[in-house]
């Protein structure tokens, strides 16, 4: 689960290595889930808000689904060391490199999916609701959520919501050079702005900041 308006979330922080240069583990831990840290996506969004901390403040990171652990290694970076580590990760070869990375690695479920997204909608007029490797449909989601009841889950979890924010599809993983191009980037924009006007169709994750209800 990954938790914490209009038209602009955070900045986006500088890109970081992929996973394979960051050591032999994460070479062997390689899964469907990769490290996204272009504008727009759920991992540069973390990242953001872990800078955005006061500063000297270390950091508890719970990374569930946490794959090869570049994002926590991004968020410990970002908080200058300061950081422990806790990864929930159900793939058996992922989960054995991230307890080399981080302070402790557990197995579990996975995230929140948003199901009301128009690729799911999309499909269900076509007739097609297929698991995938990865996304939306991930054959590991046990239950799907939208906006809405997301935000009631939190809610009966006692969290209050501070701030919340929209990741919309890694296009980027699938043709990496779109990153470079200036065209791209301003389409990009677009996308993220579009998302927050409606959420509910076009958020690919929807993101929380919170903290507990008083």
């Amino acid at each position: 689960m990954e938790v914490g308006g209009v038209a602009h979330g955070p900045p986006c922080p500088p890109p970081y290595p992929p996973p394979a240069s960051r050591g032999e583990d994460a070479r062997q831990a390689a899964t469907p889930y990769r490290f996204k840290p272009f504008a727009g996506s759920p991992h540069a969004w973390a990242i953001a808000e872990a800078r955005a901390l006061e500063p000297g403040r270390a950091l508890r990171v719970l990374d569930v689904g946490a794959a090869s652990g570049d994002v926590g290694l991004a968020l410990k970076e970002a908080r200058e060391g300061r950081a422990e580590l806790t990864g929930i990760e159900i793939d058996e070869k992922a989960r054995a490199a991230l307890a080399t990375r981080y302070a402790r690695a557990v197995a579990s479920f996975d995230d929140l999916p948003d199901v009301a997204h128009w690729s799911v909608r999309g499909a269900l007029l076509l007739g097609r609701f297929e698991y995938e490797e990865s996304g939306i449909l991930d054959r590991t989601h046990l239950r799907f959520f939208t906006r809405r009841s997301f935000l009631r889950t939190l809610r009966e979890a006692r969290l209050t919501v501070e701030r919340e924010s929209f990741a919309i599809e890694p296009i980027e993983l699938m043709f990496p050079s779109l990153d470079r191009s200036l065209l791209w980037r301003a389409l990009r924009s677009v996308r993220r702005a579009l998302a927050w006007l409606w959420p509910g169709l076009l958020a690919f994750q929807v993101l929380a900041r919170c903290k507990p209800s008083s």
